[in-house]
């Protein structure tokens, strides 16, 4: 069974991704500007601070290091 933290930190995740994961916003948010808004997430729903830094390694550091990764692929 899942604990309760972890189906919120999933509730956010989804949430983070429907509104910030577009193509669109990823390019006019700057890294900053989505750590921001995470950030404001969680603690709206009363998340930890490491529940947080949890979900903006998943969420922000890993996509960027996806996106880098495409870009050097194609060169």
């Amino acid at each position: 069974m899942f604990s309760e933290s972890a189906i919120k930190l999933g509730k956010i995740q989804v949430e983070f991704d429907c509104l910030y994961g577009t193509k669109e916003m990823r390019k006019r948010l700057t890294q900053a500007d989505r750590s921001k808004e995470l950030l404001r997430i969680c603690n709206r729903e009363d998340v930890s601070f490491e529940g947080f830094q949890y979900l903006e390694r998943k969420l922000i550091f890993n996509l960027i290091n996806r996106e880098i990764t495409e870009q050097l692929n194609l060169l």
